[in-house]
């Protein structure tokens, strides 16, 4: 309706100036001028000050599943941008999905935060919408209902997780791929050995007791492994 007003007012001014004389010219001249000077005004309020606007607040949670292959330890990726200070997160909402969804740039920020609860990924997305019935009514064609302001993206993941960038993770990959026989034999010993020390401990311990630790010991001697190297290809 503003831009209505401000249509109607420009109209005004000028079949005033062409067609009307005398004290009624300057009355209506007057009018119409500060009916246009109105107009201009809360037009530029509401575009750069967001006159007739407030700020509303939406968030989403979704489940959150390891980007990388099921099969290796959980991985959170990035793609650095630039200097590397901003970056675009690899992430998947569902073990089925294919392709990884990646963050967006435009005013959407990203934390990263190791939690005891299930993995999740919680966006806050921040809109622009206006403030009541009169402010849609006067701004209504300017069409900036719902307009987005800004976008926060919290990863939720597990202690066991890893964050890596997209080229780090190939290279681990790739290191624990050329490593795989060495460390199954280390691991499978390394499993004996925490299975001989539960045992004298506890010389009772059932077939399943024993399965049950060596196979903690065996993924305690897999993470020992993977920190080891995710180490030396962050230095």
């Amino acid at each position: 309706m503003i831009i209505i007003t401000l249509i109607l007012c420009t109209l005004g001014l000028f079949l005033a100036s062409v067609f009307s004389n005398g004290l009624s010219r300057g009355v209506l001249m007057t009018v119409f001028g500060l009916g246009f000077i109105a107009s201009i005004f809360f037009i530029v309020q509401n575009d750069y000050n967001h006159f007739g606007m407030k700020t509303v607040t939406e968030t989403k949670t979704t489940s959150l599943v390891s980007t990388a292959d099921s099969q290796g330890p959980s991985m959170l990726l990035y793609h650095p941008l630039g200097n590397g200070t901003e970056k675009v997160y690899l992430y998947r909402t569902d073990i089925h999905q294919s392709k990884p969804k990646t963050t967006q740039t435009t005013k959407t920020t990203n934390t990263v935060k190791v939690v005891r609860t299930s993995p999740k990924l919680v966006t806050t997305t921040k809109y622009r919408v206006y403030k009541n019935g009169q402010a849609k009514f006067w701004f209504g064609l300017a069409g900036n209902d719902h307009q987005f302001v800004s976008r926060h993206n919290q990863f939720d993941i597990g202690q066991n997780w890893l964050t890596l960038s997209d080229v780090q993770a190939k290279k681990l990959a790739k290191t624990l791929k050329n490593q795989q026989a060495s460390l199954k034999t280390a691991a499978t010993a390394y499993a004996q050995k925490a299975v001989l020390a539960a045992m004298q401990q506890t010389p009772t311990m059932t077939t399943a007791q024993q399965q049950a630790v060596a196979k903690k010991a065996a993924q305690q001697y897999q993470r020992q492994v993977i920190a080891k190297a995710v180490a030396t290809l962050k230095q």
